[in-house]
């Protein structure tokens, strides 16, 4: 059966760390449970493959590891970076990220722009990187806030989905540090992506 198992987690706090440590660090505890609920998640629902939001350019710029990477290699899995980065983002004409992160989470407007314009654009793309791998069993890990409206996309292809995880490692945006970011987001969720003026 065709489906695809969704992730939705920090970028930072739990689907990468710094390089020059390892998961056993306390300081990477959250990204070692993430790691065992890849490994758990695998053997439950048997991915053909595991595909994430990042690049590995990205990674390299930031110094920082893949857990799902090392873990679709430690598990034999094959493994797809499916986020544009560099002039494929210059291509796409789309942003490295929300504007100002974080010190301009504060504007709403800004936040709706940013969504309804760039999210569809990156969600395609990263659907088209999946090419025919996107009608086989697949793991994918994205940002938390992709989960719902990366699920829509992929049913609208008459596609199964299933969330297994909404938002783990998450704790600052959703919690309410970022007011205008959560009610932009909750604007999306309900009102799906509509054009901005």
């Amino acid at each position: 059966m065709n489906l695809v198992f969704l992730i939705g987690c920090d970028h930072k706090a739990a689907q990468t760390y710094p390089e020059d440590s390892g998961l056993d660090d306390p300081k990477n505890e959250t990204q070692k449970k993430f790691r065992e609920l890849l490994i758990r998640s695998i053997k439950i629902y048997a991915p053909s493959l595991i595909a994430e939001e990042s690049h590995l350019d990205a990674l390299r710029s930031l110094k920082r590891r893949s857990v799902a990477f090392e873990v679709a290699r430690q598990q034999q899995l094959r493994h797809i970076f499916c986020d544009p980065y560099g002039g494929e983002r210059d291509s796409l004409e789309i942003s490295d990220g929300p504007p100002g992160i974080p010190h301009e989470f504060d504007s709403r407007r800004r936040m709706q722009k940013y969504f309804s314009c760039e999210w569809p654009i990156r969600e395609e793309f990263w659907i088209r990187k999946l090419g025919e791998d996107i009608y086989r069993r697949v793991l994918f890990v994205c940002g938390a806030g992709h989960r719902e409206t990366l699920r829509r996309r992929i049913e609208s292809r008459a596609i199964q989905v299933k969330i297994i995880e909404k938002r783990f490692g998450v704790f600052n945006i959703w919690n309410g540090d970022f007011p205008a970011y959560k009610a932009a987001y909750r604007d999306l969720r309900r009102n799906g992506f509509l054009p901005v003026s």
